[in-house]
């Protein structure tokens, strides 16, 4: 069993108050208050910490890579979701006097279990979608909430099943929720990836699932699709997936493919690989809008170990994406390396964000968050770098997992939202939902 290195958990002094409540109980886990002091002074701070049997329940209790988790309403209050253990799905949300504060999202069973939620916020309305598992049906559901951002009597959710699925035993389920929202009268769209080893992604409506689910563009021998993203602006829809020829991503054989909408998710174009020479090498993609482009994050496994991180783009009139951006890497597009890139935007900046790591996919213990900022990628791309989380390399037992950076609409700071895990002496998993923010003014220029 490796020792935890001390000095790591004296480097937050809120480590042990879920929420960061001064009245918990039972050693601060989950559950035990639903309000956070003030915490302005930490550069790094804990909005919430429970216990697991694993670290894969970082994977859980929060979106992955492919969907957004984190959000600022109308007034600019930042909001973001989390599943606190299997059973209780909560809304964290920033006061300005108070500092954070939690309420719960009503599940369609409080025996469900919940897996990878997400979280949209447009136009005064809060859209949340989730995986839920009846355990003794075997039923997966995709399921839907709204509620009124603003309302002064607080959040009334309106919970829905959208579509279930039937599996036998945990590695079959569905994970990995993707989630958008596009204008009225087109309807939220959710996806995710279902079974290990045999792998194929679904994608539905609120009304039910699409015509063209399970996932398969039709261009390769497929083996597996999994890895499934969406966003949307407008009534423009976006759905992009990893396929394999052979073997499982993020491996050398995964590639992207996409299909587009553009009357709010009711049709969908004919798929298409990223790159006009028909190929696409690389998987766990991430999308985003900005005007009438459209710009993805992904991953590509290296022969002899580690992963790279591109950024490539679809620009109006364009019909598939290319790389751009020289960022100092030896290849255009890479932006870092690591896993599970994350990417947001708004008009002048895309923020990327991303576990790195020069390992292999599952050496866990070496992942940090980093974040990179590419301003004005259109036209005369730039990237700055924030400097990494402060999990230490050194210290194998503490890690940063799930990465989501969003810049404030003004454009003069970044948050950051994601989890970190630290492994016990007897074995279990205190998993810690993270918060930083930082000005414009602290990115550095290089990697």
């Amino acid at each position: 069993m490796r020792i935890r290195n001390i000095s790591a958990l004296l480097l937050f002094s809120l480590m042990w108050s879920c929420s960061g409540g001064g009245d918990s109980e039972g050693g601060g886990l989950a559950g035990d208050s639903n309000s956070a002091g003030a915490s302005w002074d930490f550069a790094e701070e804990v909005l919430c910490t429970f216990e697991s049997n694993g670290y894969y329940a970082a994977y859980l209790a929060s979106g992955v890579n492919n969907t957004p988790v984190a959000v600022r309403d109308g007034f600019g209050r930042l909001h973001t979701i989390l599943a606190v253990g299997e059973n209780d799905l909560r809304l964290y949300s920033q006061e300005e006097e108070t500092g954070w504060s939690w309420t719960n999202i009503p599940v369609s069973s409080p025996t469900n279990r919940i897996k990878c939620p997400s979280l949209i916020e447009e136009q005064g309305t809060f859209h949340a979608a989730w995986i839920e598992v009846d355990d003794s049906s075997h039923q997966n559901y995709f399921v839907y909430a709204k509620a009124n951002s603003s309302s002064p009597g607080g959040l009334n959710w309106a919970v829905k099943k959208v579509s279930s699925f039937v599996t036998e035993g945990f590695s079959e389920e569905l994970k990995y929720t993707a989630f958008a929202v596009p204008a009225e009268p087109g309807k939220p769209v959710i996806a995710s990836t279902q079974g290990y080893p045999d792998i194929q992604a679904r994608i539905a409506n609120t009304d039910g699932e699409l015509d063209f689910s399970p996932l398969d563009s039709g261009l390769y021998n497929l083996e597996k699709s999994s890895d499934v993203t969406l966003a949307a602006s407008g009534n423009r829809v976006i759905v992009m997936w990893e396929e394999n020829d052979i073997g499982l991503g993020p491996g050398l054989s995964a590639n992207l493919v996409f299909r587009t909408s553009t009357d709010g998710g009711k049709t969908f174009s004919n798929p298409r690989t990223l790159y006009s020479d028909g190929t696409a090498p690389g998987g766990d993609p991430s999308v985003c809008f900005v005007g009438d482009a459209i710009y993805v994050a992904y991953q590509r496994s290296q022969i002899g170990g580690g992963g790279k991180i591109f950024v490539a783009q679809k620009l109006p009139g364009q019909t598939y994406f290319e790389k751009f951006g020289d960022f100092g890497m030896d290849e255009i597009g890479v932006i870092g390396s690591g896993w599970l890139p994350n990417i947001q935007s708004t008009k002048h900046y895309l923020a990327v964000s991303w576990e790195e790591s020069d390992n292999i996919y599952f050496d866990k213990w070496d992942h940090r968050i980093k974040v990179a900022l590419v301003k004005d990628a259109a036209t005369t791309p730039s990237v700055e770098y924030l400097p990494a989380t402060s999990a230490s390399a050194t210290d194998s037992s503490v890690y940063d997992l799930v990465a989501h950076a969003l810049v404030s609409e003004k454009e003069s700071c970044v948050d950051l939202f994601w989890v970190r895990v630290e492994e016990q002496e007897d074995g279990t998993f205190h998993i810690s939902l993270m918060h930083r923010q930082s000005s414009l003014s602290e990115m550095t220029s290089g990697p």
